[in-house]
């Protein structure tokens, strides 16, 4: 059976979860500011949760927040899904295309 349609998982990588603050935009940066948060990431992308998603194909920057004093990870990635949630939120999966296009502060 194809896994891309049956829906089974693709991902090669371990998920591991986390909590970490996020803000994006669409890569040219002529949209609004958006927030959400980081909920788990794999070597090849990370899940945000977000009451205002991106669509499905955009090329966005995401602005990484790390909990420590390391500050943030400007990261770009494509949207490849966008699932509403249980609370009214949205689950956005994002494949990144760049791990970091500037160094954490």
């Amino acid at each position: 059976m194809d896994k891309a349609k049956s829906g089974a998982e693709r991902r090669t990588a371990a998920r591991v979860d986390t909590h970490q603050h996020v803000i994006f935009s669409d890569r040219r940066a002529t949209g609004p500011l958006r927030t959400g948060t980081a909920v788990d990431r794999s070597t090849g992308g990370l899940r945000i949760v977000t009451a205002f998603p991106e669509t499905v194909g955009s090329m966005i920057q995401i602005e990484l927040q790390h909990g420590s004093a390391s500050g943030v990870a400007l990261l770009e990635g494509r949207v490849m899904h966008v699932v509403p949630t249980e609370n009214g939120l949205y689950a956005m999966g994002i494949r990144l295309m760049s791990k970091m296009l500037r160094p954490a502060a």
